[in-house]
């Protein structure tokens, strides 16, 4: 999800790219000739102690979400899907809809949906930072009961948002990311961020003291939902991979959710270039595959709102 904690954080995120072959077997001696075994993929957890994978819109969504985080090259920020699943984990056991086993089914009545995006905490923010894709009205279509993929890209969006106004603090959020010595800094700090908002009452002693032990600063609920989120990824990280088949239902309405936050899309055309990818390979190579498509038929991607930053807050992008 060019970046300067990408070494460290890959290490530690739970997508596992797997590329098979040493680094010049992609492409054999001389010839124009590709190997197919080269190509690589990626590793979402499928199972784990209390998980299990809540279906393929699911994979794709925390996959997109990761990615588009990604698209900040000179952002110290990232995030892998495991995170978006283990937020979700932690912040509703993935009771916004009917994920299968083991999550409880709901009658897809959740408000805050199953990321818990809320009214004042994170939609405040994103209608005045982003305000062509999250219009200010707009929380319950977007978000609200099993909304699952417009939660995920309104997390990914507020992250970086909120990443951004730490500047407020006198540092600048990518160096001070940098030298935090907290192995899960990153994810940490994202967590919180995404739990108390962009304006979190911890995060203040937090940038001042606790680069080495983010937890060493939170207390009560803030506290319970960081350890939570870290202990979650310690189990997903250490998951064996999900491959099942990827639905072409589950791509359609995956596909149909992204179309409510860009309707000015061409959405037939990107259906087509997306659902022609789509075969009976499992997950870890279609998943990527079905994105790759969606990335070069939907120029879409997450970027500083530099303008809209300036206007509210008088900062530059980090």
């Amino acid at each position: 999800m060019a970046l300067r904690l990408a070494p460290l954080l890959l290490l530690l995120s739970c997508v596992r790219t797997l590329q098979l072959g040493g680094d010049d077997s992609a492409v054999a001696d001389d010839t124009d000739v590709t190997d197919d075994s080269a190509a690589p993929s990626v590793c979402l957890p499928a199972s784990a102690t209390g998980f299990a994978m809540p279906g393929g819109r699911w994979a794709l969504a925390s996959l997109y979400g990761a990615r588009r985080v990604d698209d900040l090259e000179d952002s110290a920020l990232q995030l892998s899907p495991s995170w978006f699943l283990a937020s979700a984990w932690q912040a509703t056991a993935f009771g916004c809809g009917d994920f299968g086993d083991p999550w409880t089914p709901s009658a897809s009545t959740e408000a805050d949906g199953c990321l818990r995006v809320q009214e004042g905490t994170h939609w405040v923010e994103l209608c005045r930072l982003y305000p062509g894709i999250f219009g200010c009205d707009a929380r319950e279509e977007l978000v609200s009961g099993d909304h699952v993929e417009g939660s995920v890209v309104a997390v990914a969006w507020h992250a970086y948002a909120a990443h951004a106004l730490l500047q407020r603090f006198d540092v600048d959020p990518d160096a001070w990311l940098a030298q935090a010595s907290d192995p899960r800094a990153g994810e940490k700090l994202a967590a919180l961020l995404h739990f108390e908002g962009a304006w979190s009452w911890h995060i203040e002693d937090v940038i001042a003291g606790c680069g080495d032990d983010i937890t060493a600063c939170l207390d009560g609920e803030g506290l319970r939902h960081v350890e939570g989120v870290a202990d979650k990824l310690d189990r997903l990280e250490a998951a064996p991979c999900y491959d099942e088949p990827l639905a072409l239902a589950d791509v359609e309405r995956f596909l149909e959710e992204l179309a409510l936050l860009w309707p000015q899309e061409d959405w037939s055309a990107v259906r087509d270039e997306v659902t022609a990818v789509v075969d009976d390979r499992g997950f870890t190579e279609a998943g990527p595959a079905a994105l790759d498509a969606l990335d070069g038929a939907l120029d879409q991607r997450l970027i500083c709102p530099e303008r809209e930053l300036w206007d509210s807050y008088r900062y530059s992008c980090p």
